[in-house]
């Protein structure tokens, strides 16, 4: 059932009877939502964010080590060249 309303599948939604549209709020994110009174918030993991935060940060500053690491390669290959001439 998800996988037809996020793939906005019209044909396969239409057969869905009417009565369940009234009946439940339905998201783009989740076909059922939690209960009310509840948000989002409530089902997020936050030592996961956390963590997603810490590697995220580190992945990027790997990727700004390998783009020094490439410049300074292509610097001295630019004065090996410039000496052999």
């Amino acid at each position: 059932m998800r996988h037809v309303i996020l793939s906005n599948e019209t044909s396969a939604m239409a057969r869905i009877p009417e009565s369940f549209w009234k009946k439940h709020e339905v998201y783009e994110f989740d076909l059922l939502p939690p209960e009310k009174g509840t948000s989002i918030h409530n089902y997020i993991d936050q030592n996961m964010v956390g963590d997603a935060m810490i590697n995220r940060t580190l992945d990027a500053e790997e990727d700004r080590q390998m783009a020094e690491i490439i410049r300074r390669l292509q610097v001295e290959g630019e004065q090996a060249n410039a000496g052999n001439q």
